[in-house]
């Protein structure tokens, strides 16, 4: 008793809670649009754009649950755990990847859980991908080698026209000396008869 009245003494509060509390993943939302968790562990696997996540999480702390703090951390974006006394961390605009989220709980005398771990992967945008990526390059290369190909083949189309051009040409030619040839030698022929029955008339 005290001055005061009758008060009751429990020894339990004054013993320290060796106790971790246990912490656990209660939902997950997309978007603020709840999903299955147990589908998500079967194949943890986002969209690109399925990239604004809010994992929920609460701490079994029956005797002082308000007092309990959590530590939460996601690879890749946290630094370091943060603290808070919140049962709820949204992560918005998240790159494709490999995450995972941890998220841990103190309890009143300030002994921490193990944390409670989630992996996950984010996909990248089909344009993104290796496959395409390697595509697009192979299509490059292709281009760039039927330009070269098509150029050579012109290159040497032009190359074989010239040489039939200028064959033809010197074909041309020399018929034509031939011509001309033929030509003198018939008027220098005539000329020599018309000379020679000349000079058998002058006798």
């Amino acid at each position: 008793g005290t001055s005061s009245g009758l008060s009751k003494y429990n020894p339990y509060f004054d013993k320290p809670n060796l106790s971790t509390t246990p912490v656990y993943l209660t939902g997950i939302e997309i978007f603020n649009k709840p999903i299955s968790i147990n589908k998500f562990l079967i194949k943890p696997e986002l969209k690109h754009d399925e990239n604004y996540i809010n994992f929920i999480y609460t701490g079994i702390n029956i005797p002082n649950s308000h007092k309990t703090l959590y530590r939460y951390k996601l690879s890749g974006v946290d630094n370091d755990w943060v603290t808070s006394k919140k049962k709820n961390v949204q992560y918005t605009s998240l790159d494709d990847g490999n995450y995972t989220f941890e998220v841990k709980a103190k309890n009143d005398w300030g002994y921490w859980s193990e944390p409670a771990k989630l992996s996950f992967t984010i996909n990248p945008a089909w344009w993104e991908t290796w496959w395409f990526i390697s595509s697009l390059g192979f299509l490059f290369t292709a281009f760039i080698y039927k330009a070269y190909k098509d150029r050579i083949s012109k290159l040497e189309k032009e190359a074989f026209a010239q040489i039939d051009f200028s064959r033809r040409l010197i074909i041309s030619q020399e018929e034509e000396r031939k011509r001309i040839a033929a030509g003198l030698h018939d008027s220098l022929g005539q000329n020599l008869l018309v000379i020679k029955n000349r000079a058998l008339l002058a006798l």
